[in-house]
């Protein structure tokens, strides 16, 4: 019988190719392997289970491979609302490869409503949690019933329809204009997002102000150009809809006023200008950086109804940015301050001082117009 030695003393010999001594050479490899699954195995065993974690990290040596996998093809996030055994490795499997392959039968537009999906041990049906900032769903699934997806997907496409039918409806209701999104009928989740966010804008004017400019409709298309405005009609990019609102709403409460009234106005507000009307490149298609000192962006500088527009679209859609340009122009300052000082006059005052600090605090919602 061989005298069993330390794998250290064995000589370099011994585990050559060309050795004779293949029982030593055969005993200190199946070792080695050994010792190797075992400190894995122990590894694993005393890897402390986290609560609704995501499969990521070092510490979870079972599952990043499958929730990789599972993020990639369906592009949503994928938790774990249990205690991970790692013996059950191959259901695991099974179930998150069969909940991927179901996620799968449906469009991309309507995958696209499902921000998460929480597998649950102690749950034996799912459940649709309310929207996440007004635009996707999370999910709690339980783990041993994986077909119920269909249900709870089917119940997010008609939250999802229901949600949308109902902004629009609050929208022609409380301001009297019509949405459009004929272009983006194709892609539910933009065209809900797209909806939720006009609805979120709107709400920063009291609505008599909308009605008095005669906004009739609201188009709403995905294509990446610059919006418009044209008697009555506003055309805005979806991904663009906090910007390109504010801009065309100035618009059409500049078009609503009498003709003598606004050219008094904007006679002194071209004057704030260094050169006046000579200040004004009229090219549409001017830089976009540094900014022009005196206007508020490049494009302000392109025509005087623009400057306007640009100022207002500051003040609603980044006041805080806008604030930080006053404080290095002068000229932008005075721009601000007549529009703020018009705006006053066309609202009775309902947007004055107060308004523009609730403004930046986040108190201007629908529901600020009942008290105000």
């Amino acid at each position: 019988m061989s005298e069993l030695r330390n794998p250290a003393e064995i000589p370099d010999k011994v585990l050559s190719s060309d050795s004779h001594d293949v029982p030593n050479r055969r005993d200190f490899l199946t070792g080695l392997l050994a010792g190797a699954g075992a400190l894995l195995s122990g590894c694993l065993q005393t890897t402390k289970p986290r609560i609704r974690a995501p499969f990521v990290g070092c510490e979870d040596a079972i599952m990043p491979m499958l929730y990789g996998e599972f993020r990639y093809r369906t592009g949503i996030t994928l938790y774990r609302g249990y205690k991970e055994n790692p013996n059950l490795y191959s259901f695991y499997k099974i179930q998150i490869n069969k909940l991927s392959n179901e996620l799968w039968r449906y469009p991309v537009d309507l995958r696209k409503l499902i921000s998460s999906i929480e597998l649950s041990d102690s749950q034996r049906t799912y459940q649709v949690k309310p929207r996440e900032n007004m635009q996707r769903y999370p999910v709690v699934l339980s783990l041993y019933n994986i077909n119920q997806i269909h249900y709870a997907v089917n119940q997010i496409k008609h939250q999802a329809e229901e949600s949308e039918k109902s902004d629009i409806e609050i929208i022609e209701r409380r301001y009297g204009c019509k949405i459009s999104k004929e272009d983006i009928m194709d892609d539910k989740e933009l065209s809900a997002k797209a909806i939720g966010e006009i609805r979120y804008e709107l709400a920063k004017y009291p609505p008599d102000l909308i009605y008095k400019s005669k906004i009739k409709k609201i188009k709403i298309t995905k294509a990446d150009i610059v919006g418009y405005s044209y008697g009555g009609w506003i055309s805005i990019d979806a991904d663009k809809v906090s910007s390109q609102l504010h801009h065309e709403i100035a618009h059409e409460v500049y078009k609503s006023r009498r003709h003598a009234e606004w050219y008094l106005f904007l006679k002194h507000w071209v004057s704030l200008n260094e050169k006046g009307w000579h200040s004004y490149s009229k090219n549409f298609n001017c830089g976009q950086s540094p900014r022009p000192a005196g206007f508020i962006s490049w494009y302000a500088k392109c025509h005087f109804l623009e400057d306007l527009a640009e100022i207002s679209e500051g003040l609603f859609a980044s006041i805080f940015q806008t604030e930080q340009i006053c404080k290095e122009d002068p000229v932008v300052t005075k721009k601000v301050r007549m529009w703020k000082d018009e705006l006053y006059r066309l609202t009775n005052g309902r947007i004055g001082p107060q308004y523009w600090e609730d403004l930046k605090a986040g108190k201007v919602n629908e529901e600020y117009w009942d008290k105000h």
